[in-house]
């Protein structure tokens, strides 16, 4: 089985099973093609680390948890650099959900179902060096393809207000823009 990994140039393929040989270069984990830098890297204990193309190693050693954590915040520093400058960008929106148990004997309701709550709003950027309460409001899509939708509103990483939807169940995918009125 084939997977592709994207470079600035063109995009090439490796087999799934290869492991991509990395070189670090001032704490940001670099790919054997030049300008090409890894993506988020998750470090499993006894497993190695991987990024989204494969294991990755440098040179023939184990990336260690502090060079993952310091690859990781260069990442995150740099995407929230180019969010800031271009003024929209993806963050990600999670709560908490208490649900209520349904109608019984010992807990009688007069809906007869259970109830859910939403609380503790916020978004964040994927290493959760960004995190900030916000404001959200659930609706719901009208028309055949009906699903729950958020509109989240929030003080960006450049302490301006923002504004993002984010739209079903499956993700915590936030799409947000800068709000051109600062009011």
């Amino acid at each position: 089985m084939k997977h592709f990994s994207m470079s600035s140039s063109n995009a090439t393929t490796t087999n799934k099973g290869d492991i991509m040989s990395y070189t670090i270069e001032g704490g940001l984990i670099v790919g054997p093609e030049s300008g090409q830098c890894a993506g988020y890297i998750f470090n499993f204990a006894g497993h190695g680390a991987y990024d989204p193309t494969g294991k990755i190693k440098v040179g023939d050693l184990e990336l260690t948890e502090e060079q993952v954590k310091a690859h990781n915040k260069i990442l995150a520093d740099a995407e929230l650099k180019a969010i800031v400058e271009r003024g929209k960008g993806t963050f990600y929106f999670s709560y908490d959900l208490k649900v209520d148990p349904p109608y019984s004997p010992i807990n009688p309701r007069w809906q007869g179902r259970s109830t859910r709550r939403y609380s503790n709003y916020r978004v964040s950027n994927f290493d959760g060096t960004f995190k900030v309460s916000c404001f959200a409001n659930r609706v719901f899509t009208p028309g055949f393809n009906c699903s729950e939708r958020w509109h989240v509103h929030f003080t960006g990483p450049d302490g301006k207000k923002w504004y993002g939807i984010h739209q079903g169940e499956t993700h915590q995918l936030l799409r947000a823009r800068r709000l051109k009125k600062q009011e």
